[in-house]
């Protein structure tokens, strides 16, 4: 599992802010089925320090998908507004 962690450059986010208790969030997949495709990327933006930032989490491997979700999991557990 990979996890990237990024401030928005200012282009990007010029006039944009979020509540801090606020996550926009984004989960991809290979596919449409439980049986045949795993989820590999979840993408988060959230306020921090007063900077927008963009949060990712990355399964190299199917293997990891547990980890990803439960490491996400803990992160969003902070905020009380989720948009998916």
């Amino acid at each position: 599992m990979k996890i990237i962690r990024s401030k928005l450059n200012t282009e990007i986010a010029a006039g944009f802010s979020l509540p801090i208790d606020t996550v926009l969030f984004d989960i991809e997949t290979t596919g449409l089925s439980a049986d045949t495709s795993y989820l590999y990327l979840i993408g988060a933006v959230c306020m921090e320090c007063g900077e927008l930032t963009l949060i990712q989490w990355f399964c190299d491997e199917y293997s990891e998908e547990k980890e990803v979700l439960a490491s996400f999991r803990d992160f969003v557990k902070n905020y009380p507004r989720l948009v998916h």
